[in-house]
């Protein structure tokens, strides 16, 4: 009989201990089920508990978030505990979130280490359950511990954004919704962030008013990549020109080692004009008036050079420059400069410490930087993005068209330029200067009436229905992006470089609703 009492004590007991597991709360998750979350996820968000995914969720446009509030609402009852969202190598979502005890077993979906999983397809719930191995042993989400994560590395970006391979950071919901975090560096290229960005002084702040950025960049390497794209034809007569550079203006100083000095603060501006087209306006900030007028030198020799090469084997200059008072002009030929007319007239002009270039000189002037502690800032109106997006789909649209104008224009040219009128002009020439400079000037009037052609052939294609088609594409292309981010009024961004990443700040200013 004492036996049978012993054993109902200790099943007691049991049962008791297994109840109460199954009723006390878990204890908050550091990283919610990053554990099962597969290490090639493009994204992952992990929240404490459902209350707190759906505060988050609460400032975003309904039509991202209703797909998942319906796939939720019938197994809400049976959630509790750490939740999570992440997003696939194939860029579909999965949610994952914790079960109320034992209800998992009429929570109607799959189950995983206590954890109900709801896939946006049958694809996404496949490549869920054939992960190999989880988010939580990554290297780079162990290095920045947070609870936001996106995985750069998976999404190969190009450019500078592809410096980077994962960015960590927290969400703090507003209004404003604000994102602070910081992003890793690739390690090849650690030594040269921590040399070159992570010391360089501080810059300001986007100008007030007008959308843009601010940033350091190290301009040796910006010139090492604009090289790097170049045919080999034109690397070689790159070198040629910036050895006949060092040598004349730098005293034998490469021309790489003076890119050193420039900046390293440089900015970028969009800013209204009395035209069709907004311009865009870039500075470069100069270390003192010997390195502006080194600058000026070398950008006056490198336009003389172009044409002295055009004109050596009797073709249209790439460029020009003329200089008028404070402006410099820059011509470069071509339909589309003819296509934009007077909302295309680019200069260049020189401060005390300062070179700004514009694509319009009769664009309103933008305003001086604002003090800060920022070595990056950015600045958007989505409303003025936008406009931007819509301006350059009208080019983009006649772009669609450029080699059908192009053909026409060769076959009209041919007819109203035919050979026996061209030697008639090129003798003509010849009678009034040397024939070097009479097969220059043949060929800037030659390439300019091609110009003219093309930009005639590309008006009368921007009256027919075709263009008005693929106009309409375009827009509805931009269109779509505006009713996707259409809820943000405008963002700020603010960063600066350190010997860990690139810690940042994002501030999302939400519409009014």
């Amino acid at each position: 009989m004492k036996r049978a009492w012993i054993i109902a004590a200790a099943a007691a007991t049991a049962a008791a201990a297994g109840i109460a597991a199954l009723l006390v709360p878990r204890p908050p998750e550091e990283f919610p089920l990053a554990g099962i979350v597969p290490d090639d996820a493009v994204f992952y968000a992990g929240f404490p508990d459902l209350a707190s995914l759906e505060r988050a969720a609460a400032v975003l446009p309904r039509a991202w978030t209703d797909p998942l509030r319906s796939r939720l609402e019938a197994n809400r009852p049976h959630l509790s505990g750490g939740t999570a969202v992440y997003i696939d190598r194939e860029f579909e979502w999965v949610f994952l979130a914790r079960l109320r005890g034992t209800a998992a077993l009429a929570a109607g979906v799959p189950v995983e280490d206590g954890a109900a999983v709801i896939a946006r397809s049958p694809g996404a719930l496949a490549r869920h359950r054939a992960r190999a191995r989880p988010l939580a042993g990554h290297p780079e989400f162990r290095a920045l511990r947070s609870r936001l994560f996106l995985n750069l590395e998976a999404l190969h970006l190009p450019g500078r954004l592809g410096d980077f391979t994962a960015v960590g950071f927290e969400w703090i919901a507003g209004p404003p919704i604000r994102l602070s975090g910081r992003a890793s560096y690739r390690s090849d290229l650690y030594r040269l962030y921590l040399e070159h960005y992570v010391h360089a002084p501080a810059g300001n702040g986007p100008p007030h008013g007008n959308p843009g950025a601010t940033l350091v960049e190290h301009f040796p390497r910006l010139w090492d990549d604009l090289a790097r794209e170049l045919p080999p034809a034109d690397r070689e007569r790159l070198d040629r020109e910036t050895a006949a550079i060092s040598r004349d203006l730098l005293e034998g100083r490469a021309v790489r080692d003076f890119m050193g000095t420039l900046g390293p603060s440089c900015g970028l501006a969009v800013v209204p004009t009395p035209h069709d087209y907004p311009a865009v306006q870039g500075w470069i900030d100069l270390p003192d008036a010997a390195a502006r007028d080194t600058l000026q030198r070398m950008i006056l020799k490198a336009a003389r050079d172009a044409e002295n090469y055009a004109r050596d084997r009797a073709q249209e200059p790439a460029f020009g420059i003329s200089v008028e008072d404070s402006l410099w002009r820059l011509r470069f030929p071509g339909p589309t400069a003819l296509r934009l007319g007077e909302a295309f007239k680019p200069a260049l002009a020189f401060g005390e410490n300062r070179v700004t270039f514009t694509t319009c000189a009769d664009g309103h002037a933008a305003r001086d930087p604002v003090p800060g502690s920022s070595q990056v800032a950015l600045q958007v109106s989505l409303d003025d993005a936008f406009a931007l997006a819509r301006a350059v789909a009208r080019l983009l649209a006649e772009g669609a068209f450029r080699d059908e104008a192009e053909r026409a224009g060769a076959e009209e040219f041919t007819r109203s330029h035919p050979p026996e009128a061209v030697e008639a002009r090129r003798r003509l020439l010849q009678e009034r200067q040397d024939p070097k400079s009479a097969g220059f000037e043949l060929a800037k009037f030659l390439g300019a009436e091609r110009s003219r052609i093309v930009a005639e052939n590309l008006q009368r294609i921007s009256k027919t229905e075709r263009y008005a088609a693929e106009l309409a594409r375009r827009l509805a292309a931009v269109d779509a992006w505006a009713g996707r981010l259409g809820w943000i009024e405008q963002a700020s961004l603010c960063g600066r470089f350190t010997g860990k990443g690139f810690e940042f700040q994002l501030v999302v200013n939400p519409r009014q609703r």
